[in-house]
């Protein structure tokens, strides 16, 4: 009863709304009415191995996004300012250590210059 009184009211929504609604939708409806779902079981068993198939890829493809995070990725994507934050700390951090970095290795380079320089200078 509730089905029938949803469908009735969903014609009533759509019959009201119907110039919002492109014509090549309508005809879309009317050819989708008309089709035959009976005559695809034969073609259902033919196609079983391509379905079987597909899940395999899909199951792959679910497993890649899983191992790339891209979920994670998606969702910072979504909240800007909170990307442009952590960008900003992350490009600070990586600016800090690169001038750490280098600050020990031109240490380390003056300190092993000068004693070969005054070693050097003392002959």
């Amino acid at each position: 009863m509730q089905n029938t009184s949803l469908t009735e009211q969903l014609e009533r929504l759509s019959e009201s709304k119907g110039h919002v609604v492109s014509s090549a939708a309508k005809e879309a409806r009317l050819n989708a009415e008309s089709v035959d779902f009976d005559s695809f079981a034969g073609e259902h068993t033919r196609n079983m191995s391509d379905i079987e198939l597909f899940n395999e890829n899909v199951k792959l493809l679910v497993a890649v996004l899983k191992h790339t995070r891209f979920d994670e990725f998606v969702v910072l994507i979504g909240q800007p300012q909170r990307f442009i934050i952590l960008s900003f700390i992350s490009g600070l951090t990586r600016g800090l250590g690169f001038a750490l970095g280098a600050l020990i290795v031109a240490g380390l380079a003056l300190t092993a210059g000068g004693d070969i320089i005054t070693t050097l200078l003392q002959r």
